[in-house]
């Protein structure tokens, strides 16, 4: 299951726009709370891919939940309310990614691919946290989704090689930690790990990730990453374990 190329920058991408912090005026998330729908189906389109909530599916999600339905990438997934999108396209136009690239020399690898993702409009879906409690610390509690395409190997090849590919590339503090759980969508390796991330202007967060790579039917495959600052994650368990059971492909 090859997804070191695609897969490593969507959850590279979570962690740099959280840590870029919510103060930047360029990255607002009040000025981007309400995604701009596209109708392109080209992921590699030019334009940033979009979400929106789909009101025939609305009703699937668990009170206080919504489902946000990807359609042009083929999946769904369900957030708690108070969860708001950022589109990447603004992203890529404000200059985080260079800011936390050259503040992060040991991740500069994964960094870039994260920025060319959101260049190329990889990124499916980016959302994060907009309560009190999960920005508390300083880090936006958030996810990214990306359908990787059709893959090859079992739920086990993938959490081998996405650890590997995390060991390879990124700084991480500790062990990288994996399994294979199945979810309503399909089998699925579940990564975790931490590292430490500098926003840029010299503050550091040790940040903990969730990382699912589900191979859905027939194939395809879809890399969901959630993260959280280390010494808050606890608090988000639940939340992350409920939005990769809420995953679902969708059909165009």
């Amino acid at each position: 299951m090859s997804i070191t190329t695609r897969g490593i920058p969507a959850l590279v991408l979570g962690l740099a726009l959280a840590a870029c912090g919510q103060d930047d005026p360029t990255v607002s998330p009040t000025a981007t709370a309400s995604p701009t729908p596209t109708t392109t189906s080209d992921p590699t389109a030019s334009a940033a891919p979009t979400s929106s909530a789909s009101p025939s599916i609305e009703a699937d999600a668990p009170e206080g939940w919504r489902r946000v339905a990807v359609t042009e990438q083929g999946f769904s997934l369900a957030v708690p309310e108070e969860w708001e999108e950022l589109s990447p396209e603004l992203i890529g136009e404000s200059g985080v990614m260079e800011r936390i690239q050259e503040a992060n020399p040991d991740a500069a690898v994964a960094l870039e691919q994260a920025r060319a993702a959101i260049e190329s409009g990889q990124i499916a879906l980016f959302a994060f946290d907009a309560s009190a409690e999960g920005s508390a610390s300083g880090f936006a509690t958030n996810l990214n989704a990306i359908n990787v395409g059709p893959v090859e190997g079992s739920a086990e090849d993938a959490a081998d090689e996405v650890a590997e590919a995390i060991r390879q590339q990124i700084p991480v503090v500790g062990e990288v930690e994996t399994e294979t759980v199945s979810l309503p969508a399909g089998d699925a390796a579940l990564v975790r790990y931490e590292w430490p991330v500098d926003d840029g202007e010299g503050t550091e967060t040790l940040v903990a990730v969730r990382q699912y790579a589900i191979i859905g039917d027939g194939g395809t495959g879809f890399i969901l990453s959630m993260s959280a600052a280390a010494d808050a994650v606890g608090a988000h368990e639940e939340t992350f374990r409920r939005i990769a059971e809420s995953f679902r492909e969708e059909s165009g």
